[in-house]
């Protein structure tokens, strides 16, 4: 199938411009809040790092909040998705080009597309990644090996791609995203009943393997929640400190071979998702926040002796 390369090139040769005179200072309460977490924390004390974090979740809360909104992806899609057109003739240059100007760090840039091409390819590759971020949120930051290291340093230079790109298209760069995950399985739905059952409980708690996969688009949710016996779909704001990657920014090859997913890559080891916003599938009903009671009650009565226990 052939791409019509005067399409791509339009907006590539806006984006291939110097973005100097279109990047934002970053010293603003959004940058400290947000990106300027991932830079302090990795350098400071366990004790100096918590303290840091108390203060920077406060001036988060403060600072308001930017979605990444559903006209702004469309606009990004139509630049970035034809760049994985693996098999375009100069399609690969177009990529480089588009990246390099958001990066601006060619190493960082050449090592981030050979580790996260590791997220993408699955199995004991995969958990590479999770593990790097794993030891490193362990060691408060200090990073100890050279995945550990990208790793630090992806998360701390997240807002300032961001920044970079959203000038471009004269937008306001997110502070969060507005994302769905969709799993499969009763423990989830478990893991919901219980906190619906806890008086004054507004969210509940997810665990992650440290690195998640999450989306923008709540229909790739649903495909990868697709069962009828038992199956959640968690919906939640996160925000930019909070996630590792994402197709965006982030590619040089990256996460293109799966780019209809609107991937972002969530690295949080635990997220407080609001009870208001879920989607349980169990036996064959759907269930919303407006039925809690009744997912409940079927709960219970497909687990009694849970109940009893």
């Amino acid at each position: 199938m052939s791409f019509p390369m005067t399409h791509l090139l339009r907006p590539l040769r806006s984006l291939a411009a110097p973005l100097e005179a279109g990047l934002r200072h970053v010293g603003a309460v959004q940058e400290s809040a947000l990106a300027g977490v991932g830079r302090d924390v990795f350098n400071r004390s366990p004790e100096a790092s918590r303290a840091l974090s108390v203060m920077a979740g406060r001036r988060a809360q403060a600072a308001p909040v930017t979605l990444l909104g559903a006209g702004f992806i469309q606009q990004l899609d139509r630049v970035v998705n034809p760049l994985g057109h693996y098999s375009e003739p100069g399609m690969k240059q177009a990529r480089e080009a588009f990246y390099d100007q958001l990066y601006r760090q060619p190493d960082l840039q050449a090592q981030a597309h050979t580790m996260l091409k590791k997220w993408v390819t699955g199995g004991n590759d995969q958990n590479v990644v999770r593990d790097a971020f794993m030891a490193l949120a362990e060691a408060q930051g200090r990073a100890a090996t050279p995945e550990q290291t990208l790793v630090r340093d992806l998360l701390a230079t997240r807002q300032e791609r961001w920044e970079r790109l959203a000038q471009r298209f004269g937008e306001t760069a997110p502070t969060h995203f507005h994302l769905y995950r969709g799993v499969r399985g009763e423990y989830a739905i478990e893991e919901i009943v219980a906190a619906l059952e806890t008086p004054g409980r507004k969210t509940v708690t997810l665990s992650h393997h440290t690195v998640a996969s999450w989306t923008t688009d709540v229909r790739q949710a649903r495909r990868f929640a697709d069962s009828p016996a038992a199956s959640v779909i968690y919906e939640a704001d996160i925000p930019m400190h909070q996630t590792l990657a994402d197709k965006w920014v982030d590619g040089s090859g990256f996460l293109m071979w799966c780019a209809e997913q609107q991937e972002v890559m969530v690295a949080a080891r635990e997220l407080q998702v609001p009870l208001d916003r879920f989607e349980v599938t169990f036996r064959g009903k759907t269930y919303g926040p407006a039925q809690r009671d009744d997912l409940v009650r079927a709960w219970r009565a497909a687990h009694p002796r849970a109940q009893a226990a």
